[in-house]
Parts: structure tokens; C-alpha cells; sequence
């Protein structure tokens, strides 16, 4: 979760969550299909190639959504003062440059600030990788304990909820700590957070709650990803609709064929547990 605020600051919440929902059904799916190295025994589904193809496929979307253009905020100037020479020259220059730059010279001034763009969100792109490893390994040890100590309960899977939000809980006040450490008088802790933490506080555990059951009812290669794809589309939403971060109507159709193929996956992936 460290992870997250870089994240959304260089992809953008929407395609952030894409991104990281693709790998993480990816990571989530194949640990509980295919085992982990012998802790773990896999799970079988009922049509095995229309569950390869729904994940091939959303595998596809989540490499379609690097491609979806986030505007950045545009950053304030660090001073008002009055331009020195040399920036006057390089103005000019720029002026100059841009009157006479002819089609082709345009078209690889934009191709060549397209692979700059796109190289900035490789370290972005990493630490989402990370993000998704991790939480697709998320639910593991309660598999594993669950395997080892099996139970007739049907409700068994609350007996780990407590010892995961306690860990959680631990893990991110540590992080704070660190965090108010580091930055010293430097470190935001802004008043107007603390209700609005509270409420995701409660709406993330119980949502984290569901997820357990479903998981533990439909099986974690059917629950993985509809629960890691639905949120992220509502994000790209949210960068749409309230953060206006992905713009322009060639870029919103592209994101909304990504969604589409996303969903069809999903659809795959759930139904190929089923009976028909």
C-alpha cells in the first residue's frame, strides 16, 4: 500500500488500478489454479479452456490501459520573476522552431514525446507490479491454513479476519511513524483526512469481509477476478467523470474498449466454473 499514492500520482488512480488489477488476477488466479510450489494444492475448474482464455484476455486489457493517456497536473512555476536572457533567447528559439517546423518534423516531435511519456510511467508501471504481486499473494496463508486445518464450519474464514486487519492496522502505523520521521516538519497530516480515513477505513473492511466469504464459497479462481476488476473500472470512472484526468474522445473510446475487453475476461473467467 506504500506504493499506492506514487502510483496514482504518475498513472492516474484509473489506469493505476487497471494496471494492477490485471496483474493481480493474473498473480491471484495462477496461485490458486496451479498451487504455490506444494504449500498450496491447486484448484480445478470445471472448462479449463475457457478459463485460459479469459485470462489470456484480461491480460491483453491490462497492457491496453498503459496506453491510455493521464493528463498530469500541471505544475505552478517555482518563481514570477522577470526572464533572464538566456531563457528570452531560448524562447525565441522555440518560437522560431515552431513556425517553421514542417508536417514530418511535427510528426516526430509528437512521436518522440509520446516515448518520453511513456518511459516516465515505467517506474510507475513497476511498483504497480509489485502492488499486484503482493496482493494476489494476499489471501495464500489463509489458504494454506485453511488446507491444513480443515473444518466443517461453513463460516470458518471469519477466524482469520482479526489477525489480518490487526496486521494491516500494525503495518500501517509503522509506516506513518516512518513516514513523520522522515519528512520531519515536512510531513503532511492534513485535519480534513482523518473522517474521510475513518469511513474508507470501514467501507475497505468491509469489503475486504465479502471478499473472504465469496472467496471461500465460489472458490479464489472464480472471486479473484471479478473482485479486482470491478473496483478498478470504477476508478477509471472516477478519473473520468471527478478528476477529469483522461480526456479527449479518441482517448475515452480506447479506455472504453479496454473496460469492454477487461469485462469480457471476467465474464470467461467466472463462468468457466460452472455447469453448462
Amino acid at each position: 500500500n506504500v506504493f499506492c499514492v506514487p502510483v496514482v500520482n504518475g498513472l492516474g488512480m484509473g489506469i493505476g488500478f487497471l494496471v494492477w488489477g490485471a496483474m493481480q488476477i493474473i498473480v491471484g488466479w495462477s496461485v490458486a489454479r496451479f498451487g504455490l510450489f506444494g504449500f498450496l494444492e491447486a484448484t480445478e475448474v470445471k472448462h479449463n479452456l475457457i478459463n485460459y482464455i479469459g485470462i489470456i484476455i484480461v491480460l491483453v486489457s491490462g497492457v491496453l490501459f498503459i496506453f491510455v493517456k493521464h493528463d498530469e497536473k500541471e505544475k505552478e512555476p517555482m518563481s514570477q520573476s522577470v526572464p533572464s536572457e538566456t531563457t528570452a533567447l531560448e524562447s525565441n528559439s522555440f518560437h522560431e522552431n515552431f513556425t517553421i517546423q514542417s508536417p514530418s518534423e511535427k510528426k516526430s516531435s509528437e512521436g518522440f514525446i509520446n516515448k518520453k511519456e511513456l518511459l516516465h510511467k515505467v517506474p510507475y508501471l513497476f511498483m504497480t507490479m509489485c502492488l499486484a504481486i503482493l496482493h494476489g499473494l494476499m489471501m495464500a496463508p489463509i489458504a494454506i491454513l485453511k488446507q491444513r486445518n480443515p473444518s466443517t464450519d461453513p463460516y470458518n474464514v471469519f477466524d482469520y479476519i482479526w489477525s489480518f486487519y490487526s496486521t494491516v492496522f500494525v503495518f500501517s502505523t509503522i509506516y506513518f511513524v516512518l513516514y513523520c520521521i522522515i519528512r520531519r516538519e515536512k510531513a503532511y497530516v492534513g485535519r480534513e483526512l482523518v473522517l474521510p480515513s475513518v469511513g474508507y477505513g470501514i467501507l475497505w473492511t468491509s469489503g475486504m469481509t465479502f471478499w473472504f466469504m465469496s472467496s471461500d464459497r465460489l472458490s479464489q479462481t472464480v472471486a479473484y477476478p471479478i473482485t479486482t476488476r470491478l473496483p478498478a473500472i470504477i476508478s477509471a470512472l472516477y478519473d473520468v467523470l471527478l478528476y477529469k484526468s483522461i480526456t479527449g474522445r479518441s482517448n475515452l473510446i480506447f479506455l472504453a474498449f479496454a473496460i469492454g475487453v477487461g469485462i469480457v475476461g471476467v465474464v470467461l473467467i467466472a463462468i468457466s466454473n460452472q455447469n453448462f
